[in-house]
């Protein structure tokens, strides 16, 4: 008789050390529960939307810093002598500051798919687009060209021929993420004065 309660005791200790032996996987072949699947996914950041004349901070080509504000914007649709009226319906002119944050660096380079862009009505329009290449102040004005240079703000105009007032500047930096800022619907800032000459030209 007490042979078989030692026994008894004995299966019963031997199935509980097993059991917890065994893991706490539910059922064969279940990954651990301590795995986590989300490492090394990387989540695209969202875009910064900032309002109209408040400094954002952008990427460069080769990853410096670039604190860009806007300063002005101006619509105007023609008519020009010598030269066509824009494609989609208006011009916009654009003038921002820029200034090197921490190293020296260019703007992204728009052809890559990066860089400053308008959008708004559906669309997404870079400064190559509709009648830009032939409009008046285009290439006779201040644009960015040359690198910027930290303690050295430079002023630039970027110019899109778009479908309507407003909508939103776009900057894509080189890792795709965005700031952007929304623009007045009606002409508003300063940094323009040779796109109204040039206008006043060609009237």
């Amino acid at each position: 008789m007490g042979s078989r309660v030692v026994g008894s005791v004995l299966l019963v200790a031997t199935l509980l050390t097993s059991t917890a032996c065994g893991g706490t996987n539910d059922e064969p072949g279940a990954a651990p529960k301590n795995n986590d699947f989300t490492q090394g996914v990387v989540t695209p950041a969202a875009p910064k939307n900032l309002p109209w004349g408040q400094p954002g901070i952008v990427t460069g080509e080769s990853g410096g810093q670039i604190k860009v504000t806007p300063v002005g914007v101006l619509y105007h649709r023609g008519p020009y002598k010598g030269s066509d009226p824009p494609e989609n319906g208006w011009f916009v002119a654009i003038a921002l500051r820029a200034e090197a944050v921490t190293k020296q660096d260019d703007f992204v380079a728009p052809a890559g798919g990066g860089g400053f862009r308008w959008r708004g009505d559906g669309q997404t329009i870079w400064g190559g687009e509709g009648g830009t290449s032939t409009n008046v102040w285009v290439g006779a004005v201040p644009e960015f060209g040359d690198p910027i240079e930290p303690g050295s703000p430079e002023d630039g105009v970027e110019t899109f021929d778009i479908p309507a007032k407003g909508g939103r500047l776009l900057y894509i930096n080189a890792d795709e993420s965005i700031v952007s800022w929304q623009l007045p619907t009606a002409d508003t800032g300063t940094g323009l004065a040779k796109v109204r000459a040039r206008i006043k030209e060609f009237s």
